[in-house]
């Protein structure tokens, strides 16, 4: 009973700020379902963003550290102790696990973030002994899925940033691309000048070259009309 009752809670505050959110900066809508954290199944939140997992990932140590909480690294989650959020579980401390994955390896563009919210000490952060933990037990705090919707505009703006940068790259490599083609033109057109220059030059030596010829035949001629014993 009470954990439904965090569940519905959780949920009516998602709804609310998915409601009071642009439509550029919401996430998927958030669902809940499950994730192994050394290897026992804990009940989570799930959302999805249409950003990479590190721009996600980044987003969210940037929010939780703008409220005062730095994560520690756990089988790849973040892991974050006695959490005060004031849309979280009423602002009561809570251990928050956050997976942030890629969605597939055909869609690694986009994100998921798996959220396990739990009251603090009842999730230990190495691998327990068999039977120690019973995952039904764990309750979702409420607010959970409410502030993976509140990241939506953390994500956005960290994503935007990052397709701000990707595009001033492109526009970057295609200014270099065109400097580098009119610098071959330059390069084109000095050689262009210095070949007619060269044919000009050629052409005058090809005219000189035909006039001393034509002198060299007339002395030729001359010779040969002047061979002894001809009567010239």
């Amino acid at each position: 009973m009470k954990r439904s009752f965090f569940l519905l809670i959780s949920i009516c505050i998602s709804a609310t700020l998915l409601a009071q959110m642009p439509d550029s900066v919401k996430a998927h809508p958030t669902r809940h379902g499950s994730v192994d954290f050394f290897g026992v199944s804990y009940p989570c939140s799930i959302s999805e963003y249409d950003a990479p997992p590190d721009v996600v990932e980044a987003a969210v140590k940037e929010y939780m550290q703008q409220h005062g909480h730095k994560a520690d690294s756990r089988k790849g989650f973040l892991v974050y102790r006695n959490v005060r959020l004031t849309h979280v579980h009423n602002g009561q401390p809570v251990d928050m696990f956050v997976l942030v994955e890629a969605k597939s390896r055909q869609e690694k563009e986009k994100t998921i973030v798996h959220t396990i919210t739990a009251e603090p000490g009842k999730i230990p952060d190495k691998k327990p002994e068999k039977g120690a933990i019973t995952p039904s037990a764990v309750v979702i705090a409420a607010g959970g899925a409410a502030m993976l919707s509140h990241l939506g505009s953390n994500v956005a703006g960290k994503e935007h940033v990052r397709q701000l940068g990707l595009q001033q790259a492109v526009v970057l490599k295609n200014e270099r691309k065109l400097k580098d083609l009119q610098d071959d033109l330059a390069a084109m057109q000095k050689k262009v000048e210095q070949l007619q220059k060269d044919m000009a030059q050629n052409q005058k030596d090809q005219e000189a070259a035909t006039k001393l010829i034509e002198e060299e035949k007339k002395k030729l001629a001359e010779l040969e009309a002047k061979k002894p014993g001809t009567g010239n």
